[in-house]
C-alpha cells in the first residue's frame, strides 16, 4: 500500500469528520440543529469512507486492469481512486476552512480583511 495515499485517505477521513462537527456546531449556534441531518451526514461520511477503501482495495489487488480513459490517458482503478481521494480532500479541506473562518467571523478574501481593518480604524477616530 502506498503510504502517501494512506496519509491522504486518513486526512480525508479527518476532514469529513471535522466538516460534520463544524456543520453541527454552526446549526447549534443558530438554534437550527437537527439530529436527523447529523445522523444523515455521519452516515454519508461513513459510507463514502467505506466505498473509497473498498474501491482502493479492488485497485490494489487488480493493478493492471484499465478502468477509465480520460482524454487518451488510461488509468487503472488504483490511480483513478487516488485522483478521486485527492479531489475529495481538496473539497472537504475548502469546506472546513470556510466553516472555520466563519466561526471566527473572519474572511477568506484579503480585500474584505483590509476593508474591515480600515473601517475599524475610522470607527476609532
Amino acid at each position: 500500500m502506498d503510504i502517501q495515499t494512506l496519509h491522504l485517505g486518513a486526512g480525508l477521513v479527518i476532514l469529513i469528520v471535522v466538516n460534520i462537527i463544524l456543520g453541527s456546531l454552526s446549526a447549534l449556534f443558530v438554534k437550527a440543529f437537527d439530529w436527523n441531518r447529523l445522523v444523515e451526514g455521519a452516515l454519508k461520511g461513513f459510507i463514502v469512507i467505506v466505498c473509497f477503501a473498498a474501491t482502493y482495495f479492488v485497485g490494489y489487488i487488480n493493478p493492471n486492469v484499465v478502468a477509465i480513459n480520460i482524454t487518451g490517458i488510461e488509468l487503472n482503478i488504483l490511480n483513478a481512486i487516488q485522483i478521486v481521494v485527492l479531489a475529495g480532500y481538496y473539497y472537504y479541506a475548502k469546506q472546513v476552512i470556510v466553516k472555520l473562518t466563519s466561526m471566527v467571523n473572519g474572511s477568506l478574501y484579503v480585500d474584505d480583511i483590509i476593508q474591515g481593518h480600515k473601517k475599524s480604524e475610522n470607527d476609532n477616530q
